[in-house]
């Protein structure tokens, strides 16, 4: 029994599975690449990015890639964009400890 379940859901899993590959992967390079100079920036595009799922929960209902997932999760939508949003974060932290920990005069010469 349990074989002829996992053989029936084998190919959304395996997509499920290598789309939040691609997800962490991506979201790894953001953090590590993307230092956004503020966090309104990050909330704008987080806010953009709900907007543009909720208006394409449809589509991605009828093809079958949700799996025991509802196609409008409250869950989801607040948990993904607070990832998204520490994770924009985090990765402006370094500059600004940097910037805050300048010496103003030195740094006012060089501008």
């Amino acid at each position: 029994m349990r074989d002829d379940l996992f053989g029936m859901v084998a190919k959304e899993w395996f997509y499920t599975l290598i789309l939040g590959l691609f997800g962490a992967m991506a979201l790894a390079l953001a953090a590590l690449v993307s230092m956004a100079p503020s966090a309104v920036v990050a909330a704008t595009g987080g806010a953009i990015a709900a907007a543009a799922f909720w208006m394409t929960t449809r589509p991605v209902t009828s093809t079958g890639l949700l799996f025991r997932v509802k196609p409008r999760d409250p869950l989801t939508f607040a948990l993904v964009p607070a990832v998204l949003l520490a994770a924009a974060l985090a990765a402006c932290r370094g500059p600004a400890r940097r910037a805050t920990r300048a010496d103003l005069v030195i740094a006012s010469r060089y501008e």
